[in-house]
């Protein structure tokens, strides 16, 4: 699923936006909280009290600014809905919640995807000093072991045949002859 949400993050346009408000999540981070939470569903409609990719409740939206799909109003009583479930209204979404709950959760001396994750998860209130649970915590570990693979990557994915760190630690870590192994890894 990760290449799914590679496509439409990478179509995302946040341009005219980021003159309106700081948005403190990368692209990456997005990517990596949307695995974690669904899977990157970009079907998932409604269940219960979540909605859409990013799985975020009425509460969450309204906390984030109340955005909307093409200028619905704030108040109409779809705009929480419709802006849950596409994918360009709810990164935003979890931009504006980021921006009003940024904190250092884990401690560490800096606010950065993994305090984002856990705030995603928890909330702007209940954040501190938590594991993430499981599945999520464990989706979104594997995640950012593929995003931080920078260095001639694409998304995780490096060289013609768009291999993997993952398959190239199982295949034994093959370089060429005349290669390093501090350029392979």
């Amino acid at each position: 699923m990760l290449t799914l949400f590679d496509f439409w993050i990478q179509n995302l346009d946040f341009s005219g936006v980021i003159a309106q408000q700081n948005l403190p999540v990368n692209q990456q981070c997005l990517g990596c909280i949307c695995e974690a939470i669904s899977s990157c569903d970009t079907s998932n409609q409604c269940a219960g009290d979540v909605c859409g990719p990013f799985r975020i409740t009425w509460a969450y939206w309204a906390d984030a600014g109340k955005p909307t799909v093409n200028n619905e109003s704030p108040e109409s009583s779809t705009a929480y809905a419709n802006c849950a479930r596409d994918t360009y209204c709810s990164a935003l979404a979890v931009q504006g919640y980021m921006h009003k709950f940024q904190q250092d959760c884990n401690n560490d001396g800096k606010i950065d995807c993994d305090d984002f994750a856990a705030i995603h998860k928890f909330g702007g209130y209940g954040c501190k000093g938590v594991a993430l649970p499981d599945l999520y915590g464990q989706r979104y570990q594997q995640c950012k072991a593929l995003c931080n693979l920078t260095a001639g990557c694409n998304g995780g994915y490096c060289g013609p045949y768009k291999i993997s760190k993952i398959y190239w630690k199982d295949a034994g870590e093959v370089i060429l002859p005349d290669d390093e192994r501090e350029r392979a890894g």
